[in-house]
């Protein structure tokens, strides 16, 4: 069970100790769909490249932690089932897309009880929207959600990238289960590229630490990143941070610098005073030569506490020319570790390059020990 999943759990237990539920359901744990399983899947790369001009399809393998197919009579009908679907964007580690995708699935949990009891505006629901309209796809159609069992995990998935547009593309699976649906955020990035004949996609990338670093931080030392990319030659990449808040203010932090057309960008910078104390969110952004650019953020909430001097050094930022292994078009790049890090590459049979990023962990913050419905209604993207 990933972090998301083992946070849900805490909320749902202290929910249902304030004596309220919806449904039988209630207290269930949301089965995630997992992108990566010891011994059975392999972490998925961090940059899949998908060159339209040689296939159009990507198949998309994944687990799960068990099957969950005993769907309760106070439940809709077809709950218990997972759905994918991808972003245009990415998001920071406090916000994820809406957790309903469309109106009749409101009103289908409406007619058994099984909506918040705070009103769902248009913001709440994925298909009305605003800031996000044109910025998704369905991978998978709300009427082909499918059970959670090993024989259909064991299919993966097959998504059709014919007709979108060209560019760095986000993947999710998707629980549904009201009220508390839940998403699965696939680690790294799929660009989207109608081959080396036509014009150039936009910046793509993905963010992680670097191997054997983790988002703690006192002040004064160096905080390490790595950064799959893939871009026109003269892209360059901008490290930002900002304190974790529902509206993040960015700032900064270190200098701009130049990115390989593919490969892995080494970034690092020191941490200033003023984070000391503070749950730090962090943004990588990659711009072009024709101003075109892509935010990736870290998937964890970074910690800072103040060492009470200085330990650490101004860091330094370089790169890394080129992929640094090749694999197969299996959909899984690299190998897993005890923290989640590895190396490799996915080009889903096309050619690209990228790096493996670690299992998604649920942010760190106080928001692991609020009540289910702080949860139901997760931040809306910013």
């Amino acid at each position: 069970m990933n972090g998301r999943s083992a946070a849900y759990l805490v909320g749902l237990a202290a929910f249902a100790a304030a004596g309220t539920v919806w449904a039988g359901n209630g207290t269930h744990p949301r089965t995630p769909v997992l992108w990566d399983k010891p011994g059975e899947l392999d972490p998925p790369a961090c940059l899949t490249v998908v060159d339209r001009s040689t296939d159009p399809v990507l198949h998309l393998p994944y687990a799960i932690p068990y099957e969950d197919t005993e769907v309760t009579p106070d439940e809709v009908d077809d709950s218990r089932t997972h759905q994918f679907l991808a972003f245009c964007r990415a998001f920071d580690a406090q916000h994820e897309p809406p957790l309903w995708l469309s109106e009749a699935d409101v009103a289908k949990a409406g007619a058994k009880g099984l909506v918040p009891p705070e009103p769902l505006g248009p913001e709440d629901v994925l298909d009305t929207n605003t800031e996000l309209a044109g910025c998704y796809t369905r991978i998978t159609g709300d009427d082909e959600r499918r059970p959670i069992t090993f024989e259909m995990a064991a299919m993966g998935v097959d998504w059709d990238t014919t007709g979108l547009e060209a560019g760095p593309w986000t993947v999710y699976g998707y629980t549904w289960e009201p009220v508390a649906n839940l998403w699965s955020l696939r680690p790294g990035v799929v660009l989207v590229s109608d081959g080396p004949d036509a014009p150039p996609p936009p910046p793509a990338m993905a963010l992680e630490m670097a191997p054997g670093e983790e988002p703690y931080w006192p002040v004064g030392a160096e905080a390490r990143f790595s950064a799959c990319v893939a871009a026109e030659a003269g892209a360059t990449v901008q490290l930002y941070w900002a304190e974790a808040a529902d509206a993040p203010a960015w700032q900064p932090w270190g200098e701009a610098v130049a990115a390989p057309s593919e490969g892995t960008v080494e970034l690092a910078a020191e941490v200033p005073a003023e984070m000391a104390g503070k749950s730090v969110l962090v943004r990588a952004t990659i711009t072009d030569p024709q101003d075109r650019s892509y935010d990736a953020y870290l998937r964890d909430v970074a910690i800072v506490f103040d060492a009470g001097g200085d330990t650490g050094t101004t860091g330094g930022i370089g790169t890394t020319g080129g992929p640094s292994e090749t694999t197969s078009g299996s959909g899984t790049g690299g190998s897993s570790s005890d923290t989640g890090t590895g190396t490799g590459l996915d080009t889903g049979g096309a050619g690209g390059c990228g790096c493996t990023t670690r299992s998604p962990v649920a942010p760190v913050g106080g928001w692991l020990l609020v009540p289910v419905v702080a949860i139901l209604r997760r931040r809306r993207p910013s």
